[in-house]
């Protein structure tokens, strides 16, 4: 049991923050949040799929235009 509810901790905070950066990027909660980690250069599970799935030119046209 305590195994199980440890992995499910574990599953349920990364579920948490998979939001809290789909949060951060699209700013529907608090404006002044939005693109903060792209700002702050933070890596996040959104920004480590991008790079993973996409070509260095697609991300680094988002990149320049989030920021811009």
């Amino acid at each position: 049991i305590v195994e199980a509810l440890g992995t499910f901790g574990c599953e349920l905070g990364i579920c948490l923050q998979l939001l809290d950066d789909l949060g951060n990027l699209s700013g529907r909660g608090d404006p002044q949040k939005r693109h903060e980690d792209l700002r702050a250069r933070r890596i996040t599970y959104v920004w480590s799929w991008l790079v993973r799935n996409q070509s260095v030119e697609v991300v680094g046209d988002l990149r320049r235009r989030i920021l811009a």
